[in-house]
């Protein structure tokens, strides 16, 4: 399975920003090694098909690219 989310996070160093602003408003959280991506029930826009993978979704930096670790 491919994920639109992990193929912009991987290909772009401010990736940060983007997902966190407008139309994604999404909430990124670091704990450890571990970074979670969840989204805004009221900001985010469910009709971004990101959006709508960023439910609960845990990624871990692997060298120079993140790897998926958890999909809810």
């Amino acid at each position: 399975m491919k994920l639109k989310i992990m193929k912009l996070i991987n290909s772009n160093k401010n990736w940060r920003d983007i997902l966190s602003k407008p139309p994604y408003n999404l909430s990124i959280k670091d704990d450890g090694k571990y970074t979670i991506i969840k989204y805004n029930q009221l900001f985010s826009d469910f009709k971004e098909p990101i959006v709508r993978e960023a439910r609960g979704l845990i990624i871990k930096k692997s060298g120079y690219a993140f790897k998926l670790v958890c999909l809810s």
